[in-house]
């Protein structure tokens, strides 16, 4: 035959069932029905802003709700109670009528304020008690003070717990809680869609099996993992992860351990970032600052070189008109030839460093690249055909004629020893893409309207290795050539507040991408040189005493 529970027993059992502050005080309110109490008030200390908010009553009139005990400072009965341990009496003449009032409506003689305290005396609330008659069983509050204690801090920790559940959804980075056995807690979306494993195959292969399968990093893991239950945290620390599909990501990993409250096998928590973008573009950008030094250099080597070709072919060319020797002569048109073709070697240099004069106006890019088209089409072999198509009344754009044409010139010539069959030309409007491999840094931003000069060859396309290295000065894929082609194109490409890009199609795809012109075009006048008669004085004014010395 069971034992009969008292009320005060049943009202126990309820106190330490709660899990959570909303049933402790559904346990508290339960007091009544189990005829603890007549009538009932309960209010919770709210720690952040030291007051007292309403929680629930029973047997009481409605308006309670309305009434706020006010700060502490201001005193009353439920601070009394609170700042000690025996209950406080309560004269309802003594309280404010908006107390008073509601709890006239009880039919209860007696009413008593017990304050609810945790172990170390923390303030937890307040309890309003109403009672007929004083008799039976005393109220549970110190037990009550102590599940509410508990049930706060439950409630707590369930709600970081939230936060970490949320976060761990809403970060784009990869999140991940595993013990040093391999059991894994937490794996969000975030970090499946990173390496393409899922949950699934974590728990059944292992993580460390999955993502690091050469047997050397996992050792260098292992290592880490050691280090990390020894108090060391990862921050921050670049690894290559292998994918599901077979490929790899490099990815900053920031991991640290955590202890649990029972003392069992602790967890480690990791945040995996991808950085496979971030490295690409920060080895771009170093790359980039690289050219640009390099540029420099090449700029004032070219226009040193420049002067001392100058003096050379001047003083070659007199000696040719000066002397009646055949052999002589023959000499000196080689060093003239020579020359010249040190002369286009120093243009080439200049335009990669982006240091010749660009004259920009208003001009139909369809008529120079037809009429570039049409010179270089006589240097073509029979066994290769080069075309040309143009979007129809395109709008003109800045350039600069003679660089623009020098830029073609480089490009098409470079499709001639690369195709197999043939190269196309085509001049079309399109948007500017969103990470050309060169952008000019004044250049217009991504997706707006420009012109687009495409050279497509139809051989093997780049290389890995040539996409990599494409505006690198002296940097070839041929047997011949100085591999200055395509860096004078960027720097030709760069004064003109444009772009390129290139990638691989069925052969190689150039776009040379030029803003179009705001201006009117304009047609120039011709001008024509005349002879006329008179005489003076030329000033000629030079740190080259060799070019002087030609001159005079």
């Amino acid at each position: 035959m069971p034992l009969s529970r008292t009320p005060y027993a049943a009202a126990l059992e309820r106190l330490v069932a709660a899990g959570g502050v909303q049933e402790v005080v559904q346990a508290v309110m339960a007091w009544r029905e189990l005829g603890l109490v007549d009538a009932i008030g309960l209010w919770l200390h709210h720690a952040p802003t030291d007051g007292l908010t309403f929680a629930d009553a029973r047997g009481v009139g409605t308006q309670l709700v309305n009434w706020r005990p006010g700060h502490r400072d201001a005193g009353g009965p439920l601070w009394e109670a609170m700042a000690g341990t025996e209950p406080v009496a309560i004269d309802l003449s003594m309280v404010p009528l908006a107390l008073a009032a509601p709890l006239r409506v009880a039919d209860s003689a007696a009413w008593f304020a017990h304050g609810l305290h945790g172990p170390g005396g923390q303030i937890g609330g307040v309890v309003l008690c109403g009672h007929r008659v004083w008799e039976g069983d005393r109220v549970p509050c110190d037990a009550a003070g102590l599940a509410l204690h508990r049930a706060k801090e439950a409630d707590h920790h369930r709600w970081r717990s939230g936060w970490f559940d949320a976060l761990a959804e809403l970060t784009h980075d990869g999140v991940i809680m595993a013990t040093p056995d391999g059991e894994v807690h937490a794996y969000n979306d975030a970090l499946q869609g990173l390496t393409g494993w899922t949950l699934e195959d974590i728990r059944a292969h292992g993580w460390t099996n999955l993502v690091y399968p050469d047997p050397k990093v996992r050792a260098d893991l292992q290592r880490a993992i050691a280090a990390l239950v020894l108090g060391k945290a990862s921050k921050g620390t670049v690894r290559t992860m292998a994918r599901k599909d077979g490929t790899e990501v490099r990815a900053s990993v920031w991991s640290r351990l955590l202890p649990h409250p029972a003392g069992t096998a602790p967890g480690m928590l990791g945040v995996i970032r991808d950085v496979t973008a971030e490295r690409s573009v920060a080895l771009q950008r170093s790359r980039e600052e690289s050219l640009s030094k390099l540029g420099r250099l090449a700029g004032g080597v070219a226009h040193e070189f420049n002067n001392l070709l100058a003096a050379i072919m001047g003083h070659a060319e007199l000696i040719e008109i000066t002397t009646d020797d055949e052999k002589l002569q023959s000499r000196a048109r080689t060093i003239v030839s020579s020359t010249r073709r040190g002369a286009t070697l120093s243009k080439q240099l200049l335009a990669f460093s982006g240091s010749t004069m660009s004259q920009t106006q208003p001009m139909r890019a369809d008529d120079l690249v037809r009429e570039t088209v049409d010179l270089l089409r006589i240097a073509f072999p029979r066994t290769l055909a080069l075309s040309f198509d143009a979007e129809p009344d395109l709008t003109p754009v800045e350039a600069d004629a003679p660089q623009l044409q020098q830029a073609l010139t480089n490009l098409i010539t470079n499709g001639r020893d690369a195709a197999s069959e043939k190269v196309h030309v085509q001049l079309s409007t399109a948007p500017m893409p969103e990470a050309p491999k060169f952008r000019a840094v004044d250049a217009p931003a991504a997706g707006s309207p420009m012109c687009r000069i495409r050279v497509h060859d139809d051989g093997d396309g780049f290389s890995p290795t040539a996409l990599a290295h494409l505006f690198e000065p002296f940097f070839s894929s041929k047997s011949r050539g100085h591999g200055l082609g395509l860096p004078a194109v960027r720097g030709i490409i760069g004064t003109h507040q444009g772009a390129v890009h290139v990638h691989n199609d069925n052969g190689a795809v150039i776009d040379l991408f030029l803003p179009f012109s705001s201006r009117p075009e304009l047609a120039l006048p011709r001008l024509a040189a005349h002879r006329s008669g008179g005489t003076g004085t030329v000033w000629l004014i030079d740190d080259e005493p060799a070019l002087l010395e030609f001159a005079r």
